[in-house]
């Protein structure tokens, strides 16, 4: 196999665990950065399924009038049977502690936003790759396909 073969297939997709981490914290410790952050990300934004987890929880609770704390979310994390280390109390304080503050949760979600737009351009180019060698693809149907696809992207 040659070197650049192997590059590729050791590439990690676009992923900012601490800018990640950073919005969740954030989020944990201020009502505002969850609004701050909701209107820029989705869970589906998130690259660590962990901090996708707690993200939908967090946001979940805050639109139900509960205000998101350790064991709030942690409780709330236990009913949708995830493992347990994200729903523990001390991993998800420790989230919190590791925030100074809450000040930059629009700037770390920008970085969580574009980290994920990468994976998207990455997820639908292999897409595009994977039809063009089908043989059974028509060009034409292939091209709009494309075409569409960048459009959702932009």
């Amino acid at each position: 196999m040659a070197a650049d073969e192997n590059q590729v297939l050791k590439r990690v997709m676009p992923h900012s665990d601490e800018a990640e981490q950073s919005v969740i914290g954030a989020m944990l410790m201020d009502s505002d950065a969850i609004e701050k952050a909701s209107e820029i990300l989705t869970e589906n934004d998130f690259y660590n399924s962990r901090y996708k987890l707690l993200f939908k929880t967090i946001t979940e609770l805050y639109q139900n009038g509960i205000t998101p704390d350790p064991v709030t979310v942690s409780e709330n994390v236990k009913k949708l049977n995830a493992y347990d280390e994200v729903a523990s109390v001390a991993f998800i304080s420790q989230i919190l502690t590791s925030v100074v503050t809450s000040a930059n949760v629009k700037h770390h979600a920008n970085i969580v936003a574009e980290k994920s737009y990468r994976r998207n351009i990455i997820k639908t180019s292999e897409e595009f790759i994977n039809k063009a060698y089908s043989e059974s693809a028509n060009v034409n149907d292939l091209s709009d396909s494309m075409e569409s696809d960048v459009f959702k992207l932009v």
